[in-house]
């Protein structure tokens, strides 16, 4: 009887061990996070629905590129400003945020991602009653 207990003992330890090195592991949201690091272009943008209705079913983006850099720093380039403005981001789950832009012409946003593959981005962005849209980018 003390042979089983202690073999089931064995058993249970085996186990606990092998929890505690699976833990350790690279986590999926760090393999997302290596996915999206580089610079993704902005192939169409899919507009849903606008305050401005001359935006809605328009296929123009502003932003021509995003490049994802990987300490947490995001570029991006605004096609009406004319200029490469600087924020971070963070990639959690499906949420994409992008926040503390240095430009007065915008605020935070957080975006769905729909896709992620080495070739192809795919971003849906919803501001209740003032945008939706989805926005295809690609390498």
């Amino acid at each position: 009887m003390k042979k089983t207990f202690r073999i089931l003992g064995m058993m249970l330890m085996a186990v606990v061990i092998s929890m505690g090195m699976t833990a350790c592991s690279e986590s999926d949201d760090d393999a997302v996070k290596a996915e999206i690091y580089g610079k993704w272009y902005t192939e169409r943008m899919e507009v849903h629905q606008s305050l401005d209705p001359d935006l809605a079913g328009n296929e123009s983006s502003i932003t021509e590129w995003m490049d994802f850099k990987d300490n947490g720093t995001v570029l991006f380039y605004d096609t009406e400003l004319e200029e490469v403005i600087t924020g971070q981001w963070t990639l959690k789950g499906d949420k994409l945020s992008i926040y503390e832009i240095d430009s007065d012409e915008y605020i935070s946003y957080v975006y769905t991602v729909k896709k992620l593959t080495e070739e192809d981005l795919i971003l849906y962005i919803e501001m209740p009653g003032i945008l939706s849209a989805t926005v295809y980018m690609g390498r």
